[in-house]
């Protein structure tokens, strides 16, 4: 092969490579959602307790919305109300979850606290998570709130 006929297939090569590279992007379809939409519950299996017992918290998300929520952090708010601390721990970790829920599902955490000693505690929660509108496509950090606390009394 000659340099000339060498150099006009490399020369070939090139103008298809810069002639794909400037052809226009195939577009993306655009999401219909544009919103998140969730709510957040808690719930105790009782709450009356006597110090020293077990008291397991369930914090529950619902995905009623078209956006996929992922990363779910959840949080627990111990706070009192009457008495010193009665419940251990008073600043529970968050738990999170590496997942995506799904638009019309759920996912929860538990918490488990100690009763320490009496008085009257309330609990509230939140979560924090990543609103996908499609993917890959825009996201956006999140929250909510339980829109109602519960109260636990914990007796002698």
């Amino acid at each position: 092969m000659t340099t000339k006929v060498m150099m006009g297939f490399v020369s070939a090569i090139l103008c298809s490579l810069v002639a794909c590279s400037a052809a226009e992007p195939t577009p993306t379809p655009t999401s219909e959602c544009q919103l998140h939409d969730a709510a957040l519950g808690l719930s105790v299996a009782r709450t009356t307790v006597r110090r020293g017992e077990q008291l397991t918290v369930t914090v529950y998300l619902s995905n009623t919305g078209c956006a996929r929520l992922g990363l779910p952090e959840y949080r627990l708010f111990v706070i009192p109300e009457e008495g010193g601390e009665p419940l251990d721990p008073v600043y529970p970790a968050s738990v999170v979850h590496s997942l995506a829920v799904a638009p019309g599902d759920g996912d929860s955490a538990e918490f488990t606290l100690r009763a320490a000693e009496a008085g009257l505690v309330r609990l509230e929660a939140s979560v924090s998570f990543e609103a996908h509108l499609g993917y890959p496509g825009p996201a956006y950090w999140a929250s909510c709130a339980a829109e109602e606390g519960i109260v636990v009394r914990v007796e002698p």
